[in-house]
């Protein structure tokens, strides 16, 4: 009877204790505690965040000098572009940039390497580089 009418139970059973329904909750971390967390994250290698394929010579593509996009152009199978990536300056955040017809500029003629490029690009960006 008493678990039909619960808010009823003390007038009935006067003498029984109260039971708690739920324990309390327990209080948050202290703030030293979320600030070593904070700072063990932030001293991990930068390089766990980028997906391999954007760093080169261990730096990130943001940082890449026009050699470093020249040897990731070597490594796609596209190395007879290297040396007009250099004559152009294109660095890594430039590169970022590049379309299919900022290729053809470059003088990337065929339209399969142009194609790899770009989807190289757009892959890279997609997975938060």
């Amino acid at each position: 009877m008493g678990s039909c009418i619960p808010h009823f139970e003390h007038l009935l059973f006067p003498d029984m204790p109260e039971i708690p329904l739920a324990p309390p909750p327990s209080p948050p971390p202290p703030i030293e505690h979320i600030n070593i967390v904070i700072d063990n994250y932030k001293d991990k290698d930068d390089t766990e965040s980028y997906d391999s394929g954007f760093i080169q010579n261990g730096k990130h593509v943001e940082d890449w000098e026009a050699q470093d996009v020249a040897d990731w152009l070597a490594g796609l199978g596209l190395g007879e572009y290297k040396s007009t990536f250099i004559e152009n300056d294109i660095r890594g955040p430039s590169l970022l940039q590049l379309k299919k017809d900022d290729f053809k500029e470059l003088g990337v003629t065929k339209l399969g390497h142009r194609i790899t490029l770009t989807n190289e690009i757009k892959t890279k960006l997609s997975e938060g580089r």
